[in-house]
């Protein structure tokens, strides 16, 4: 675990077709519907209708969405090795509101899947099927995103890496802690781990 907490991942230089990438986001979004359907959640892509509800409640959110969404499409639009990979949590009887949205970049240069941003909106609301249960749910989609990866270009599952970062706070970093074997960086509020530990907590999970 030492040479990704300090950043030595080997490169990659295989590209990534754009039809290619719309088909394994389709493909992981249809299998995390599945593990969702039962708790009455659905997942989607961030759509424009997401983008402007972020817009209209940027008052009551905890990040700076306009700023992190700006900042994520100006990467995925100038980087050719830099995919975005986004997805919002809804519930099924109201699809037209995000309970929450994570946003991800998959650098194919360095085989890294990074987490830019992250929100659950319903913290407040106990009674909500998402409270308490988002960041297990974003792994899970992260997952199913890495497998097609896998599947769909060859990415090296034993140097896939999974980043968060700027976690809020220390609490919500020694959260992050706690799941799927995510050391912290040194100096940083990031943390990583490897695609294989986040395959045995998945599997620990599904048992």
């Amino acid at each position: 675990m030492e040479d990704i907490v300090n950043g030595q991942c080997p490169p990659r230089q295989r590209p990534l077709s754009a039809t290619t990438h719309k088909e394994i986001i389709r493909q992981a979004l249809a299998d995390m519907n599945t593990v969702l359907i039962a708790g009455g959640l659905t997942i989607t892509a961030v759509q424009r209708a997401d983008e402007s509800w972020l817009h209209h409640n940027m008052h009551r959110l905890r990040l700076n969405w306009r700023h992190l969404v700006s900042r994520f499409d100006d990467r995925t639009m100038r980087y050719r090795h830099q995919e975005g990979f986004d997805f919002a949590f809804k519930l099924q009887t109201d699809p037209t509101q995000p309970a929450g949205i994570c946003l991800c970049i998959y650098d194919v240069h360095f085989n890294t899947l990074e987490v830019t941003a992250l929100e659950n909106f319903v913290t407040d609301n106990a009674r909500h099927p998402l409270h308490g249960k988002m960041f297990k749910y974003v792994l899970y989609t992260l997952y199913f995103y890495a497998l097609g990866l896998i599947a769909r270009c060859g990415c090296d599952e034993k140097t896939l890496r999974i980043t968060i970062r700027q976690a809020i706070n220390p609490h919500t970093l020694r959260y992050y802690l706690s799941h799927a074997d995510f050391r912290q960086i040194p100096g940083s509020m990031d943390c990583v781990t490897r695609f294989s530990a986040l395959e045995a907590y998945i599997e620990n999970y599904a048992r």
